[in-house]
């Protein structure tokens, strides 16, 4: 930032001084251990303070800092192929992003696509000299992993309107790409995990473990569907008790994820007697107001962390346990809408 002018001291409190003047040393570390609200509630105050939160939001919500460490200057073409093929950006990357751990070394990233546009994906990432890593099932192709981990036959999308999937057909086959070192140089990092799916991205983000995990980036935006509860309460609520294939791979986003919490201090909740105050419960859809959306162009986190902001994607209801309809040792069921509120309600009028 800009060095103060020394007249302007004399009106500025100490402070106010500090946190302009030690930007990195002092300001981010401590904004880390505050909630977005006290941090705009903070740049309230003034328009230096404001100046200041405004600066802090561009600095650690910037979704294209996801993307730089892996594709450089040429974002622009990997967001031109999520818009034409509906991909996102899902896993540990999009957790540490929303809770403002994401490290300046991150080395994984992970996007998901849908089966049919799989071979797209595998010719993008060939653009950025990223290589298939052969898994140890003994597969050596991209295709034959796919095969292996969603079977040789492809259903295609269901008819619109119906998304009555099961989460086992909403399971992903994980596929590992490898940034290509320089020659004479060390190897490279760098990994792209490929996730591939038979639904769309979208709606396999619907299917995760917990509600933790359901944070994600199109195109556009950065979208966090539950993050009252996890970023600011520090809880995530079971919400499928089935186990599925990708959960038993080494270093899945669900084991990755219970070491996450044990690290931040993030509560894991299934089954449970206590009703929770805060959740982002009822009829919602990608981008409302119990989610945070950050444009990846435009304003920044400060004006998302405040407002949803409309983004086309399934509706979906969120249930707890209250209603019965949830499964054993969940505390949620995300379903389609209206209809597990429908059987919830038959159930109580004892029909």
């Amino acid at each position: 930032m800009k060095s103060l002018n020394p007249d302007a001291l004399l009106n500025i409190s100490a402070i106010e001084f500090y946190l302009i003047r030690y930007v990195r040393s002092l300001t981010v570390p401590l904004f880390s251990y505050w909630t977005p609200k006290d941090i705009i509630v903070l740049g309230r105050t003034n328009r230096r303070l404001y100046n200041l939160v405004k600066a802090y939001f561009a600095l650690v919500w910037n979704p294209r800092s996801l993307l730089e460490p892996f594709f450089g200057e040429r974002v622009g073409e990997v967001l031109d192929f999520m818009k034409s093929t509906g991909s996102i950006v899902l896993g540990p990357a999009m957790v540490e992003f929303f809770d403002r751990q994401l490290s300046r070394k991150q080395s994984t990233l992970d996007i998901c696509v849908e089966r049919r546009v799989a071979r797209k994906a595998n010719e993008l990432l060939e653009k950025f000299f990223y290589a298939f890593v052969p898994g140890g099932d003994g597969t050596t192709k991209f295709t034959s992993a796919i095969i292996l981990g969603l079977g040789f036959y492809y259903p295609g999308r269901r008819p619109t309107g119906d998304r009555v999937y099961s989460a086992r057909e909403r399971d992903a086959a994980i596929c590992r790409f490898r940034k290509l070192p320089r020659i004479g140089r060390k190897p490279d990092p760098r990994v792209i995990r490929i996730h591939v799916v038979n639904c769309t991205p979208l709606e396999h983000v619907l299917s995760l473990h917990s509600s933790g995990l359901m944070n994600f980036m199109t195109y556009s935006h950065a979208v966090s569907l539950f993050p009252r509860s996890t970023f600011i309460n520090r809880l995530t609520f079971a919400c499928r008790e089935e186990r599925v294939p990708s959960e038993t791979q080494f270093l899945s986003h669900r084991q990755w994820f219970d070491v996450y919490c044990r690290r931040r201090a993030i509560k894991i909740v299934t089954i449970s007697s206590r009703k929770y105050l805060g959740v982002e419960l009822g009829r919602r859809f990608m981008g409302d107001d119990m989610s945070w959306t950050i444009p990846i162009d435009g304003e920044n986190g400060m004006y998302a962390a405040k407002h949803g902001i409309p983004f086309i994607g399934p509706s979906f209801d969120v249930l707890d346990w209250t209603y019965a309809a949830t499964d054993l040792n969940c505390y949620l069921r995300i379903g389609e809408p209206r209809i597990w509120r429908y059987v919830a309600s038959r159930k109580f009028s004892g029909y």
